[in-house]
């Protein structure tokens, strides 16, 4: 009998739970470092001081979580060192997928917004 095997799921779910930990912090890392680019998907820009300040907070909220469940896990679960590369492997995996998304959803806004006219008169 011919079967299927889907690679996420041949990793085990414990690995694939670390996984997704370690692509959570580093994603949610990459909303701290680069902000503005993140809240573009919720508001259009300028943002007022308190806007940005609001959202910084959030994303940082976000990232402590993220960190602090990785490293409760990280504690609490021993594994072995294959256990760990098979994560790794996972999370580098659905990170490209996910930075590919964001790629993707910024050119599509891109395509749908509108150009500025030139009211400058040039």
């Amino acid at each position: 009998m011919n079967e299927m095997v889907i690679p996420a799921m041949s990793t085990g779910p414990d690995n694939v739970k670390l996984g997704v930990e370690f692509v959570g912090v580093f994603f949610v890392l990459w909303w701290n470092l680069q902000y503005l680019r993140f809240m573009r998907f919720w508001i259009e820009p300028p943002y007022k001081i308190w806007t940005i300040a609001i959202f910084r907070i959030f994303f940082a909220f976000c990232f402590g979580g993220a960190l602090f469940t990785l490293m409760q896990d990280l504690i609490q679960t021993s594994r072995s060192k294959a256990s760990y590369l098979e994560a790794l492997k996972f999370s580098l995996e659905w990170g490209l997928v996910m930075i590919a998304l964001v790629y993707l959803a910024e050119a599509i806004k891109r395509k749908r917004t509108p150009e500025s006219k030139n009211t400058s008169g040039k």
